[in-house]
């Protein structure tokens, strides 16, 4: 009997340790590896760069100066890493907008010569802007209200007109040849008589180009004028 009891108690504890949850341990899972850093094109860093630095010229008024730390030049750069690149193109725009502006203040003090001279710069910035022909029409709209008597107190201004020579307008815009010879031929009664030429042109640089022409036809003379603007090509003779 005290067998039978032994063997019971085996058995009760056997069952015992059968019907026990078995215990599972948890899987170990791996953390994600970090997202690898993105790749910075090194173009779009240099273009970046770039474009600060052309801002903080221009809001410099740092436009075409210095020589190659200018707002052009930095904007200009950035055109040659990424030729379509919007922001530099709208960039050359806000300097060309800029001449405008001092183009027209100088403009309303009357110096017309210096207007033309932003105007031109402005041209070799962005030839076609919308900004550039409107500026200039209104140069013209304000010469165009300016009273006559200011006009002829400017002519006069180194003496008493001797003479005035128009230019014809066609000849002139195809500086034609024909027109050539004339202002050769003008520059040596200049010389002989030892005038002063005042030039009256449409734009700045067509007043240059006239002088040039006058100037070449005789060498080692000092040939001495001013450019001005106005409405009507022509050439005023003065005595010094």
């Amino acid at each position: 009997m005290p067998s039978l009891v032994l063997l019971t108690g085996c058995g009760a504890s056997l069952s015992a340790k059968t019907n026990a949850p078995a215990v599972v341990e948890p899987a170990v899972v791996a953390a994600p590896p970090p997202p690898a850093p993105a790749k910075v094109d090194p173009r779009e860093r240099l273009v970046t760069r770039l474009l600060a630095q052309a801002e903080y010229a221009l809001s410099q008024d740092q436009l075409t100066t210095p020589e190659y730390d200018n707002a052009v030049d930095r904007y200009r750069a950035v055109l040659l890493v990424a030729p379509k690149e919007p922001r530099a193109q709208a960039g050359l725009e806000k300097v060309v907008q800029r001449y405008c502006q001092m183009a027209m203040a100088v403009g309303k003090l009357g110096d017309y010569g210096k207007a033309a001279s932003f105007l031109a710069t402005a041209e070799g910035i962005v030839a076609d802007s919308n900004s550039i022909a409107s500026t200039r029409a209104a140069l013209v709209e304000l010469r165009r209200t300016q009273p006559e008597e200011e006009e002829e107190v400017a002519l006069e201004s180194k003496g008493e007109p001797l003479s005035e020579i128009k230019l014809p307008t066609k000849a002139l815009a195809n500086r034609d040849q024909t027109l050539t010879s004339s202002l050769a031929q003008l520059a040596q009664r200049v010389q002989k008589s030892d005038l002063f030429v005042l030039i009256v042109s449409r734009t700045d640089a067509e007043g240059r180009w006239i002088y040039q022409q006058m100037k070449e036809a005789v060498p080692g003379y000092r040939l001495r004028g001013n450019i001005q603007l106005g409405r009507e090509p022509k050439i005023v003779l003065q005595a010094l």
